[in-house]
């Protein structure tokens, strides 16, 4: 499998113009860069990096897209949690997944993130993050406990899908309400790599950009 790392994410989007962070049509140049990146990476994409389609759900959240020019894609979306909630996901920003995956699929999440005012409990911004079963009971795939810190880092989420579900049925979702706190999102990509793959071969710590 090949190794990856920030850099590898950086080689085709750090020099394209900034995408819309909005589902929609690809221009031919964003097609080209996608289909450049993919085959950098091990398994398939599960989803766009350039245009995610993020949602919000939650009544103490605001949300903006704000200009980031140290990572790649040049945006960031921005997540305001405005007072900390009894659960986590009472404040969830999720996105759609273009494919499903198979029992036994290894799934690898990685994201960028920054906390641009962090929760005075943790220093950063904690968060769960999931891909999941889109529907109750929300069974998750890859999920981890995620303190991002106030530098933009690379965080890695991996796991092993323990059911088969369809296309549709899964998305991507952080849960960041459990805190008060501030928090900015760059790329993210999310990777099926298949069956057969050791979750302990992946990277698991975060790195600097």
């Amino acid at each position: 499998m090949r190794n990856l790392g920030a850099g590898i994410f950086a080689i085709v989007f750090l020099c394209l113009a900034p995408a819309a962070l909005a589902q929609g049509a690809m221009t031919a140049e964003e097609a080209e860069a996608l289909a450049a990146l993919e085959a950098e990476l091990p398994g398939t994409l599960m989803n766009n990096p350039m245009a995610p389609g993020w949602t919000t759900h939650g009544a103490a959240a605001s949300t903006k897209v704000v200009k980031a020019p140290e990572v790649p894609g040049g945006l960031a979306y921005e997540v305001r949690v405005k007072q900390a909630n009894r659960n986590p996901w009472d404040v969830s920003v999720t996105a759609a997944l273009t494919s499903g995956v198979s029992s036994g699929d290894a799934v690898l999440i990685a994201f960028w993130a920054r906390a641009t005012k962090p929760a005075d409990e943790t220093g950063g911004a904690e968060m769960q993050v999931r891909v999941q079963q889109s529907a109750a009971p929300y069974t998750g795939i890859a999920e981890a406990q995620v303190t991002v810190q106030p530098k933009w880092q690379l965080h890695y989420v991996k796991g092993i899908a323990p059911a088969s579900y369809d296309t549709g049925k899964v998305s991507l979702a952080f849960n960041t309400g459990k805190h008060k706190q501030t928090v900015q999102f760059g790329q993210v990509y999310v990777m099926n790599l298949g069956p057969g793959v050791r979750l302990d071969s992946l990277p698991s710590a975060p790195e600097d950009l």
